[in-house]
């Protein structure tokens, strides 16, 4: 995760990062978030619903998105 970490944070525009936050944190953060969100969505599907389908359904992220976005950025609030 190291690797992709550094990846990302080497591709993500640091001059919009609150000042007091460290840009590398803040990306390992929001990937871990992420993560979170994953490991949640496939925790609360039972078995039977991967075996009918063979997909996973996707994750509403859009408000989470919205929550770790301005929470990392400064001023850009709605």
């Amino acid at each position: 995760m190291e690797h992709a970490i550094e990846l990302f944070v080497s591709r993500v525009d640091h001059n919009r990062f609150r000042t007091d936050i460290e840009p590398r944190q803040a990306v390992e953060f929001v990937l871990l978030s992420l993560e979170a969100l994953i490991t949640k969505q496939m925790s609360s599907l039972n078995e039977q619903e991967l075996d009918e389908g063979g997909t996973v359904p996707a994750l509403d992220t859009s408000l989470y998105i919205h929550m770790l976005k301005y929470g990392v950025y400064r001023g850009a609030g709605k």
